[in-house]
């Protein structure tokens, strides 16, 4: 008898077991599905195809936070900072298990001249 009642004390006391927190997962490229897409300005004296490649955590309601450039080409161009500005207004489809606190990385690009065929370049070797 005191044994199950020593049991009983204990089970009302112990916190009760959750299961473990799932570790934030990483999407890339095709993954991820947009609500609002940031729609990025080639700056001004820009030329041929620009491109950047941006990282960024997921934040509640599909905002985006976070975001930060991890390579552009041409190496000097400032279309990822016009990325990133455009990010602040992007939201993602919060589809296939997408929630807060995961990240995904994205590649962006586009062409100076609007009339031109506009491809994304190969990351060059380095």
């Amino acid at each position: 008898m005191t044994s199950l009642l020593l049991a009983l004390l204990l089970a009302v006391q112990a916190p009760p077991q959750r299961p473990p927190a799932e570790a934030p997962r990483h999407w890339t490229d095709g993954q991820v599905r947009w609500r609002s897409i940031p729609i990025p300005t080639v700056p001004s004296g820009e030329e041929g195809v620009v491109q950047a490649q941006v990282s960024c955590t997921v934040a509640g309601r599909g905002r985006v936070r976070g975001c930060r450039i991890d390579r552009q080409t041409p190496a000097d161009t400032r279309f990822g900072r016009s990325i990133l500005n455009g990010m602040s207004r992007a939201e993602l489809h919060p589809i296939g298990g997408l929630r807060p606190g995961d990240t995904f990385t994205v590649t962006l690009w586009a062409c100076s001249d609007p009339t031109a065929a506009c491809e994304r370049l190969p990351w060059p070797e380095g």
